[in-house]
């Protein structure tokens, strides 16, 4: 009798564990679904296609479908730029089709709309382009990590690479919302602690049509400044950039390089850029066997050149693949894919990354000059000068210790 009793526990035990061991299997080989979560219409509907899913899927293409072992299935939600059509595309990713990542959101207040429900839920999330620093410092979330740069993170750096470019003095137009001042006035403000001048800062509205008036004011003061710098994005930018030459100011341009975003910007404004000076986390040409590859892939594909925010999309698939691998391809334990991802450094187009204890992005600061590039493209082409490893709370006297020539 107690023989039989052992050999029915015994074959309980291993009829449990063949139970276990099928269901691992049958689990790690269903489809990984990644969500992406943008604007595919709106004022920013470029943003959704052509900035976020276009990088994702040429990563999947390149990895033959599968992550860690494991087909992907990746789910679209236009989330029109808006908070709440946000939040509403948010839940129906996590909860209608249950995928195991979301990747992407644009807009910063969407981005603080969706906040607490992503965190309540635990939904892993890799922010690629909105810039709302609360994500990663005040409201930051175990399950929220940004691949994108918080807002004033590239600001010292900024003013030392115009130093280092020989602006000493400028002249200064930007956005009058909370975006447009959370990269100008920190910039402006390191500049002059490292003894430039500011001679003129305006402010637009943003949707402003005519920048004539503001051209007129810089105008007066073309002869005191060595550089214009302005701060606008999308639409504004364009419009911006192509009145600045009609208008005959022949001033340089120093500008924070989302200014001059590529897909945004530069692919449809060209050669009335040519000569501006930025800084910038991403050049499609910088020289590394990474970027080499991914610009002629993506170019091959796509037939046109990578911005940054493309970069940072990419960069999410590059992170969340690391991290799938190192779990195993098991998701079912959250924690141990999100201690993954805290601890992962990639070699990514745009050189070294990794998190830090926020979740922030650390990366490179770039001195990039806009010309026509070996592709006969318009681009952001890179001059040599850098800052290195920089994080949301880089002070000035940090980013003097990590540049480099």
């Amino acid at each position: 009798m107690r023989t039989k009793t052992l050999l029915h526990e015994t074959g309980a035990v291993v009829t449990v564990l063949a139970c276990l061991m099928v269901g691992r299997v049958e689990a790690q080989q269903k489809p990984i679904k990644v969500g992406i979560l943008a604007p595919y219409s709106g004022v920013y509907a470029v943003f959704g296609p052509k900035v976020v899913e276009d990088p994702i899927r040429l990563y999947i293409k390149e990895h033959g479908g599968n992550i860690a072992g494991r087909p992907i299935v990746v789910v679209t939600a236009d989330d029109q730029s808006r908070p709440d059509v946000e939040l509403e595309k948010a839940k129906q990713l996590a909860e209608n089709d249950k995928v195991d990542v979301i990747v992407g959101i644009v807009n910063s207040a969407g981005a603080l709309a969706v906040r607490d429900y992503l965190d309540e839920r635990k939904m892993l999330t890799i922010v690629t382009v909105a810039g709302a620093k609360e994500l990663t410092q005040s409201r930051k979330s175990a399950s929220i990590f940004r691949v994108s740069f918080a807002s004033g993170q590239t600001e010292a750096a900024g003013a030392l690479l115009a130093q280092q470019a020989g602006i000493k003095t400028m002249a200064a137009i930007g956005a009058d919302y909370a975006g447009g001042r959370a990269i100008l006035e920190p910039l402006l403000k390191d500049f002059e602690l490292l003894g430039g001048k500011v001679v003129k800062t305006l402010w637009h509205p943003l949707g402003t049509a005519d920048f004539g008036p503001y051209l007129t004011e810089l105008k007066v003061v073309a002869n005191q400044v060595q550089a214009v710098t302005p701060v606008m994005f999308g639409a504004d930018s364009v419009r911006f950039f192509n009145q600045y030459r009609e208008f005959g100011i022949k001033v340089p341009l120093y500008a924070f390089g989302d200014v001059t975003e590529q897909t945004t910007v530069l692919d449809q404004v060209g050669a009335a850029a040519v000569g501006t000076r930025t800084y910038w986390a991403y050049s499609p040409y910088l020289d590394n066997p990474v970027n080499n590859a991914f610009r002629a892939a993506f170019l091959k594909t796509y037939h046109r050149l990578p911005g940054e925010f493309s970069v940072h999309a990419y960069a999410a698939m590059q992170f969340f693949d690391a991290a799938v691998t190192k779990v195993g391809g098991d998701l079912s334990n959250g924690n141990a894919l999100r201690e993954a991802l805290e601890e992962i450094k990639i070699e990514s187009p745009a050189g070294p990354l990794h998190f830090d204890k926020d979740h922030s992005l650390v990366f490179n600061v770039y001195l990039n000059e806009i010309r026509k590039g070996p592709d006969g493209i318009v681009a952001q082409m890179p001059l040599g000068p850098m800052v290195r490893n920089v994080g949301q709370y880089q002070t000035l006297e940090q980013a003097r210790q990590n540049f480099q020539k």
